[in-house]
């Protein structure tokens, strides 16, 4: 039973953690396996959904990114 309660605390610590840095997906992360020791579906699936929101950001941000940067790269150009 103490295990439970170690969990339990741990989670509202990640809860806590990823209040004051939304972006870490490291805190993210663990914060979902927590949720999953507890068995708490929803919010694994409030976790998740913020991931993917993040992922999506993410990737919006290389493909604007990537392409003005690769006209500097010798590719090609021999």
């Amino acid at each position: 039973m103490c295990a439970w309660i170690a969990v339990d605390l741990l989670a509202d610590m990640y809860e806590n953690a990823h209040k004051r840095q939304p972006d870490s997906e490291e805190i993210l992360n663990s914060l979902f396996m927590a949720y999953v020791r507890l068995g708490m579906c929803q919010k694994q699936q409030q976790v998740h959904a913020t991931t993917a929101v993040l992922l999506l950001l993410l990737l919006l941000l290389l493909v604007l990114v990537l392409p003005d940067s690769t006209k500097h790269w010798p590719i090609g150009d021999h």
